[in-house]
């Protein structure tokens, strides 16, 4: 399974080794101060980490990701889902 896992992974990377446009790879830390959870998240080829000050900010910040890919698939003429 893991092979296949590598191999998967393998098949995102361009001839020059970046990533492909739409996948988007993050270490996400998670921790508790008081009573508010705060996260951040790493991206594991540029090591560049963004932090934020509660969940709901992770969250925009993901469903703004994947809103790009969506609105990407949508630009290059494949599909969308819903």
């Amino acid at each position: 399974m893991l092979s296949s896992m590598s191999e998967d992974l393998h098949t995102l990377h361009t001839r020059e080794g970046s990533i492909l446009q739409g996948y988007h790879s993050y270490l996400l830390r998670l921790w508790r101060a008081q009573d508010t959870w705060h996260a951040s998240l790493e991206d594991s080829q540029s090591g560049k980490r963004l932090a934020f000050a509660n969940l709901e900010q992770l969250f925009v910040h993901l469903m703004s990701l994947a809103e790009d890919k969506v609105n990407t698939t949508a630009e290059d003429g494949g599909t969308t889902e819903d």
